[in-house]
């Protein structure tokens, strides 16, 4: 191994080292009496699904909290069925269905995986062994959704799972990272209680030697388990937004929004789609207790697309492509100047506002010519490193960020 490779990797590990252990939270309070610290900020601040221009059209229920578990130890050998997520041929220890009687006292936390016992102390040490389990989750529907579209999304789950709501099956997914949702409008019962319940067994079931090396599966990220990132209901409009893909095709001055449209009525529906773009500001503070809360607002107005009318077949999903020439109304996006923008999309039918989708963006392009990465037309060099996050205890947010700047001076991989 390359010796300036391992002083460089030696160098970052004592630098992290004296960080955290001369670093104290100015949030902290000592308790004198039982030698406790408390802290009294907000613990990972983060923001809904619902975001900016979007709220009050868009609605959100977050079901993240206490969900009812039921680990799964000893399944049936013997049994053994295909993934409940994905078409493949290949098969694993079949997940038994719920017994009545064996919810685990001790509650889940969501998100979180149910083998995290070192984040989550409260969890029985025996979780680690379950490599598959039942979720259980009651929620209402508010009243005030009536008339919109009631969509169950799931930002990630580890592993094959399979959802039911209301003891009627919603499908499966199979992955770690990527998030997927059910539209379930019409079979949520308003004005009562719906149950949500959702099966699990863990990738590693499946290992056999196959195409893909040990697995015989794409793998699709990190082998999670478990409802390890947020669950929302989102009540939306019967024409909606479902995308917005931005592209800043800064070499052509182009800036292009691909928005992708759906009809859920009988009918076919024309909307007027529009889209304006106005300048990101963060709000936040500068230090380590402020920098990582939610607090931006839209600045001032920057681009606005002409509008385009876009007929919307019945029960289709159909994608509008947006165009807007870019003078020097954008500033560039690099890594000492990262300058954000927020993008809008508006649709309207008859005049009236049915729907707003908000996207952020940077006005930056990447681009590889021989062996030459460029940004924005000028070549540059990727200093970083590749730390994945998911463990909370393994890799510390009290890490001042001019030494990362320092250290690692364009990415960490996340």
């Amino acid at each position: 191994m390359d010796m300036h490779f391992i002083a460089y990797k030696l160098i970052v590990f004592l630098t992290i080292l004296l960080t955290l252990s001369s670093f104290s939270w100015a949030g902290e309070k000592k308790s004198p009496a039982s030698g406790r610290i408390e802290f009294s900020g907000e613990f990972a601040p983060s923001e809904g699904f619902v975001r900016g221009p979007e709220q009050g059209i868009r609605q959100e229920l977050c079901l993240n909290g206490y969900w009812d578990f039921q680990p799964v130890y000893k399944p049936n050998e013997k049994v053994k069925t295909k993934p409940y997520g994905i078409n493949a041929s290949d098969v694993a220890v079949d997940l038994p269905s719920p017994k009545e009687n064996g919810w685990d006292a001790v509650k889940i936390k969501i998100p979180s995986e149910w083998t995290s016992v070192e984040e989550y102390p409260s969890y029985p040490e025996t979780w680690r062994q379950a490599r598959m389990g039942w979720l259980r989750k009651q929620f209402e529907v508010p009243s005030n959704w009536d008339g919109k579209r009631i969509i169950l999304r799931f930002q990630a789950i580890g592993g094959d799972c399979k959802v039911f709501l209301n003891g009627k099956k919603l499908g499966g997914h199979f992955d770690s990272t990527i998030p997927f949702e059910f539209d379930i409008t019409d079979k949520v019962k308003n004005g009562s209680l719906n149950e949500i319940l959702i099966g699990t067994r863990s990738h590693g079931l499946f290992i056999t030697p196959g195409k893909y090396g040990e697995l015989a599966f794409p793998p699709g990220g990190a082998r999670m388990l478990g409802i390890w990132q947020d669950v929302y209901l989102l009540a939306l409009p019967k024409v909606y937004v479902t995308d917005v893909y931005i592209k800043p095709e800064v070499s052509s001055s182009r800036l292009v929004a691909e928005v992708t449209i759906k009809n859920t009525t009988n009918e076919d529906q024309t909307v007027k789609v529009n889209s304006i773009v106005n300048e990101w500001v963060n709000m936040a503070g500068k230090d380590m207790l402020t920098a990582p809360e939610v607090k931006w607002k839209l600045g001032n107005q920057a681009l606005e697309f002409d509008s385009k009318e876009i007929k919307v077949p019945a029960g289709k999903e159909i994608k509008a492509t947006l165009e807007k020439k870019v003078s020097n109304e954008l500033k560039y996006w690099d890594f000492d100047h990262p300058n954000l923008y927020g993008m809008s999309v508006s649709l309207k039918e008859r005049g009236k506002l049915v729907d707003k989708k908000y996207e952020r963006f940077g006005w930056r392009e990447f681009k590889i010519e021989g062996k030459k990465l460029l940004l924005n037309g000028k070549s540059i060099q990727l200093l970083g490193d590749s730390q994945h996050l998911q463990n909370e205890t393994y890799y510390s947010t009290t890490m001042d960020i001019g030494i990362i700047r320092e250290l690692f001076p364009h990415y960490i991989e996340t």
